[in-house]
């Protein structure tokens, strides 16, 4: 909007009159007809600008939801149940490795007997 102070045409009227006058602005823009290949282009940046803006709104999201688990209070609860299920997860994990180690050594010791006891085995006089 802009102002502007009209000089009143009567010589008897001192006292100046703001009159209001909207311009409005129009931008025309002549588009020519874009290259097959330009366009191919054009399309690759728009998806790509579409898939960056996937992922901001992904991290947006990962970076919210523990503020609001925070603020209805059930960030700590929820936080402290991933972490009981993490431990829980690596316990379990070092269990089966140490079955699987001893169940290894019981192989290796099993091998070990039979490669002792094979020629007894044969009955080979002259080993």
């Amino acid at each position: 909007m802009l102002n502007i102070w009209d000089d009143c045409s009567s010589e008897e009227e001192v006292e100046r009159k703001p009159v209001k006058v909207e311009i409005e602005k129009s931008i025309t823009v002549q588009v020519e007809e874009v290259p097959d290949n330009e366009d191919e282009q054009i399309q690759l940046v728009i998806q790509k600008s579409l898939a960056d803006q996937a992922d901001q709104c992904g991290t947006e999201w990962s970076q919210k939801i523990p503020k609001f688990e925070d603020f209805v209070g059930i960030g700590d609860e929820a936080s402290r149940m991933v972490q009981e299920q993490k431990s829980k997860a690596r316990i379990l994990q070092s269990i089966l490795a140490a079955e699987d180690a001893e169940e290894a050594e019981r192989k290796v010791m099993k091998m070990s007997e039979e490669r002792e006891s094979y020629p007894r085995n044969r009955g080979c006089s002259g080993c």
